[in-house]
């Protein structure tokens, strides 16, 4: 009998529901975050910074667990600007692609990291 001791409840969950799900905690805070501290501050972008940064992480964690699939997982997670940015081409036109490029620069990165983390770390624990 196999000892579970150690397993997360998310280790049996397949990448892109935690992508979907990361996309989806880290809308939330853009949201609450743009519409309760924004009239405070002047620049927009601190909402967006907190997006990627977040997505960021939640990219790095997920390619860590499953490797395999450090590819799809930027892509959905950056699926609403990938799709704005096709969608309404005029948003090159704004400062707001900035965010939208460089957040996904960096979360495909802490992906193909987090990649290389996990497959060192199964390469370790093989007896």
């Amino acid at each position: 009998m196999k000892d579970k001791e150690g397993k997360s409840i998310l280790s049996n969950v397949p990448s892109w529901v935690l992508a979907l799900l990361t996309l989806t905690g880290a809308t939330i805070v853009l949201f609450v975050v743009d519409g309760t501290m924004m009239p405070y501050f002047k620049t927009g972008n601190m909402a967006y910074d907190i997006f990627d940064l977040l997505i960021v992480v939640g990219c790095f964690f997920i390619a860590r667990q499953n490797p395999k699939s450090f590819w799809y997982i930027p892509i959905i997670c950056n699926a609403p600007f990938i799709v704005s940015a096709v969608v309404k081409p005029d948003i090159w036109n704004t400062l707001l692609w900035i965010p939208i490029v460089s957040g996904f620069g960096v979360s495909f990165l802490a992906s193909i990291i987090g990649a290389l983390v996990g497959k060192r770390d199964v390469s370790r624990n093989v007896v």
